[in-house]
């Protein structure tokens, strides 16, 4: 019988999104107590993402700058 391996589940997350697909991702880990989820908002991106989101950049340098801070 085979066993599955177990599944490690992340204490932490950082997600990071700039359209509707990405809007999936937001909602997963919505209940995960140690989150953080960035919207990368250009013209096109859903305002949607902003209200799901505990940080709002203004493009992917920003979220690039962000990165190599971290």
């Amino acid at each position: 019988r085979l066993k599955m391996p177990q599944l490690a589940i992340p204490l932490r997350v950082l997600v990071a999104g700039d359209d509707t697909t990405d809007l999936d991702s937001f909602r997963a880990v919505e209940r995960m107590k140690n989150r953080v989820r960035v919207a990368v908002l250009a013209p096109e991106s859903p305002t949607e993402l902003a209200d799901h989101a505990e940080l709002v950049l203004g493009s992917t340098g920003e979220f690039l700058e962000l990165l190599r801070k971290l």
